[in-house]
């Protein structure tokens, strides 16, 4: 099977974050925040990049076999997150919607960062999903089967 190594993520300024490096010392040391524009990684010693203008928020998931991404789409002030999974080759095996069912109620939402699955972490992995319910901001933590994208948990964190 496909492993990814050597992933890589570069800001929109250039600068390039190696997988492993530690992210206290890179604000410590003066990096503001920055926006992700390009992922790269190596597969079968070929190299493989993906680009995002609007940024994006990558995880190499369980087994380094997929790379789970949260795209920013839309303009400023209408940001939002959709959610997808490519292989170690870059391409596209699914995505998730931003239409979800939770507790019987249909919700809208965004997806906006990771964390690891508490369902099954070593097959699974999760994202927090954000919506809107009766009492303001409500998130939910899914957890997703790495290889179909099928829900296996969901878990409201606050």
């Amino acid at each position: 099977m496909d492993k990814i190594e050597l992933f890589t993520e570069r800001r929109a300024d250039g600068k390039e974050i190696h997988e492993g490096m530690d992210l206290l010392k890179l604000i410590h040391s003066g990096w503001e925040p920055q926006k992700i524009t390009h992922i790269s990684w190596e597969c079968d010693g070929r190299s493989f990049g993906l680009d995002y203008a609007n940024g994006v928020l990558a995880k190499v998931l369980p087994g380094r076999c997929h790379i789970a991404l949260i795209e920013t789409v839309g303009g400023a002030g209408e940001e939002q997150g959709d959610l997808f999974v490519v292989d170690a080759r870059g391409d596209k095996q699914y995505g998730i919607s931003r239409h979800q069912v939770i507790e019987g109620k249909k919700r809208f939402g965004e997806f906006v960062w990771f964390e690891p699955a508490i369902e099954s972490p070593e097959h699974c992995f999760g994202a927090v999903f954000q919506t809107n319910g009766p009492a303001g901001i409500e998130q939910y933590q899914f957890d997703f089967e790495i290889s179909t994208g099928i829900i296996t948990g969901i878990h409201m964190l606050r």
